[in-house]
């Protein structure tokens, strides 16, 4: 079974028992229902089922067992689910909601193409199909003749941005079957948006029919003037990243801006980065350091010559600052704008421009995998600033720091510590400042010294595992300090990593090799560390943890120790962007 969820055990109870040990920062709301389950054996799965209202977990029979000290980890699974699909010719007889495909079928298979477009005659045939197969059925359903009517009408058409739909649908479903993971769709997928049909067009079979167009598909489906519509439209867009991407690629696809009058303006200051390469797909590795506006506008132009000559490309930052730029004559003109944006502030300045000018907004964002849209019409809907959206879950400094219990405070463990180096300017042009790689190799294990033996010392000094108290349960696991082996691959990764991101920060040449690293670590003198009494480490998020105070003879020391500027003239730190793949933090269970 595979695993899903660790979590602490805080007692079990006479009752047979567990009850969930809570972290800190979860509240009820935060709790959702789940399902426990502790495998036996084959024929003995125990399930347990955690309701908001109540904690406690029952594990069954423990009288065999001795009495409970303290700790433990109990695992959250999910039991295995076996699905069997039907063949398509059992799915004939037993349609559920599809008869209407089926006598789609039935009609290409007969004539040798769909539908036409709004043909009455071809729509009648089709209804007359589904009655037929209906009667045919093993289980007879209600069938809607307008509905039917509806499908046929526009089942010649191909609309491009519902086509993605399906893309991301098929390989959401690709990915399920390759990982194991997640509940395949069964059977299958019904996917009704008559809600974008315009309610106050009447189509006819003129209106829709082809005129030799690469648009034809999309034609079947909005008619001809709704084409001439979209091909004049004027809009901007902010933001060529992930969503941007999508956009502009179905902009194009459609024809959006092709027209006499129309115009696509696109803008973003960023360059293109490798890790951008996974899901911008509009931009290849020969983009990588290239603006992206520059890149996307130059992709789609491929994707549609047509749109080569209407599409601007910007490359600078919305705000205050700009409104010389995208002034009162470039809001006016336009008829859409979209955000792709990455930030709050930024949405919500388009979001008064907008406003102000009364222009259409589509308001859009992904988090991971999961995203959304909002419309904003003027005198229709509330503007993207009239909401606020809930603010995002943070982990407790505490618990960062003293007592992580779950990957991703490890992982955020790692990233804070490395901002907080970063920011020491003084270490940096100073006291840390190395001349070679050896010094950087020095600096690394004694970082890896005060991060996972030091600490942790000092951790284990304030509070000790045998204190005889409850401290070291539930999700507080109690940590060892680490020994550091230069033959544990572990160890030695994190070692030539940071040597080297350091020597990067200065210009200085790196080194992978492990035996000469190990050389350099013979040599390195790593002083004895001896915890100290009186440190108040932090463990509730609202406990004051008292600072140490720093009078002004102390900062001006500091300051006298940094180099004058005359002396950096030319002088340059490089940064780098991290990629965190491992955080060591061992952990002892009871």
């Amino acid at each position: 079974m595979p695993t899903l969820l660790e979590k602490g055990a805080n007692n079990i109870t006479e009752e047979d028992g567990i009850e969930e040990s809570q972290d800190s920062e979860e509240t009820e709301e935060d709790t959702e229902e789940h399902e426990f389950i502790q495998e036996r054996d084959e024929r003995d799965v125990l399930k347990l089922q955690n309701a908001l209202e109540e904690v406690d977990k029952c594990i069954g029979d423990t009288s065999n067992f001795g009495d409970y000290i303290s700790g433990g980890i109990f695992t959250q699974v999910k039991q295995p689910k076996t699905i069997s699909f039907k063949s398509f010719r059992e799915s004939l007889k037993k349609p559920e909601h599809l008869i209407s495909d089926f006598a789609l079928h039935a009609f290409t298979e007969k004539n040798g193409s769909l539908p036409r477009p709004y043909n009455e005659l071809d729509a009648d045939e089709v209804l007359k199909l589904a009655k037929e197969l209906n009667e045919q059925c093993e289980e007879k359903v209600e069938l809607s003749d307008k509905l039917i009517k509806q499908l046929a009408y526009g089942a010649a058409g191909d609309v491009s941005p519902m086509a993605a739909v399906f893309e991301g649908l098929v390989a959401q479903e690709v990915l399920k079957a390759c990982s194991g993971k997640f509940h395949p769709i069964y059977q299958f997928f019904y996917f009704v948006s008559l809600e974008s049909l315009p309610d106050n067009v009447k189509f006819g079979e003129e209106e829709c029919a082809p005129c030799d167009s690469r648009y034809d598909g999309q034609i079947a489906v909005f008619g001809k003037d709704f084409q001439n519509t979209i091909a004049n439209f004027r809009a901007f867009l902010v933001g060529a990243g992930a969503i941007g991407c999508e956009m502009l690629k179905n902009w194009a696809m459609m024809g959006l801006g092709t027209g006499p009058r129309g115009a696509i303006h696109v803008t973003d200051m960023d360059t293109i980065e490798k890790s951008n390469l996974n899901r911008q797909f509009l931009f290849r590795p020969n983009d990588v350091g290239r603006l992206k506006s520059e890149c996307a506008a130059a992709a789609i132009a491929k994707m549609n010559p047509q749109i080569a000559s209407r599409i601007i490309s910007h490359q600078d930052r919305v705000g205050i600052e700009t409104e010389n730029i995208y002034n009162d004559d470039f809001f006016e003109a336009l008829d859409v704008v979209t955000n792709a944006l990455d930030n709050v502030d930024a949405r919500k300045y388009m979001d008064r421009r907008c406003v102000y000018f009364r222009k259409p907004l589509l308001e859009s964002g992904t988090l991971g995998t999961k995203g959304n849209t909002q419309v904003v019409i003027p005198y229709l809907t509330e503007s993207y600033s009239s909401s606020q959206d809930p603010p995002e879950k943070s982990i407790p400094i505490c618990t960062l720091k003293n007592f992580p219990n779950a990957i991703e405070h490890t992982i955020q463990w790692a990233r804070t510590s490395s901002k907080e180096i970063l920011e020491g300017i003084q270490n940096y042009l100073v006291t840390a400042k190395p001349l070679s790689f050896d010094e950087c190799v020095t600096w690394a294990r004694l970082k890896f010294e005060e991060f996972y033996n030091n600490n942790i010392q000092q951790l284990l000094f304030n509070f000790p595992k045998d204190s005889g108290t409850k401290f070291w349960s539930g999700p507080k696991r109690a940590p060892d300090p680490l020994i550091f082996d230069p033959e544990n691959e572990t160890h030695m990764e994190f070692i030539i990593a940071a040597a080297n991101l350091h020597a990067f920060n200065y210009g200085l040449t790196g080194e992978a090799n492990r035996e000469y690293v190990k050389k350099v670590l013979s040599n390195v003198i790593v002083p004895e560390f001896t915890p100290k009494s009186g440190v108040k480490i932090q463990v509730q998020e609202n406990e004051t943890v008292p600072q140490a105070s720093t009078d002004e003879n102390e900062l001006q020391e500091i300051v006298s120790s940094l180099p004058s500027p005359s002396s950096l003239a030319g002088y340059r730190l490089n940064s780098r962007r991290m990629t965190i793949q491992i955080s060591i933090w061992t952990l002892s269970l009871p």
